[in-house]
């Protein structure tokens, strides 16, 4: 799966975008491990960025703004085993969703649409500092500010300041 999501968003063809959708979406599977899923699903993100198509925008923002808190595992066990196993689901799922959000943010960076701005406003705000960066790298792509520190409330004033962003096509 990898090499294929890595061919397809080798490809100039708009067509290839939505499978690459789709194995994003459908990257869950029994018979993948936790780290697979998450190569998979940070693979098709990037070959998404790349891609440049209206399209991806949603899917980009829906990843980076997901949240970072995870879900207990339904395990059933002795109250030791269960912590220890839950601790480590826990893990496991806040470092997917962090790999998964950075991933995203790249691809936004990629991307370059102008309508991505309040989304990584919000993430600006973060305290997870790759994530943060992240945002602040594609906010300084995407308007061409790169003078502005990675505060949200100094965006919001850089914003403010009527310089206007640049358009996706914009290199």
């Amino acid at each position: 799966r990898l090499a294929a999501i890595h061919t397809l968003g080798r490809f100039q063809d708009p067509r290839a975008t939505a499978p690459l959708m789709q194995a994003y979406q459908h990257s869950a599977s029994p018979a993948f491990t936790p780290d697979l899923v998450t190569a998979i699903k940070c693979e098709a993100l990037a070959a998404l960025g790349h891609k440049k198509q209206p399209e991806t925008l949603a899917i980009l923002v829906q990843a980076a703004t997901q949240p970072s808190e995870s879900k207990p595992p339904a395990v059933q066990q002795t109250a030791f085993a269960n912590d220890m196993l839950r601790r480590a689901a826990q893990t496991s799922d806040a470092q997917t969703v962090r790999e998964t959000r950075l991933a995203a943010l790249r691809a936004l960076y990629e991307l370059g649409d102008p309508q991505s701005i309040p989304h990584l406003l919000a993430i600006v705000q973060e305290t997870d500092t790759a994530l943060r960066d992240g945002a602040h790298k594609a906010l300084q792509k995407i308007t061409g500010k790169t003078n502005v520190p990675p505060d949200a409330q100094e965006w919001q004033k850089a914003l403010a300041s009527g310089t206007p962003a640049k358009s996706p096509a914009t290199p």
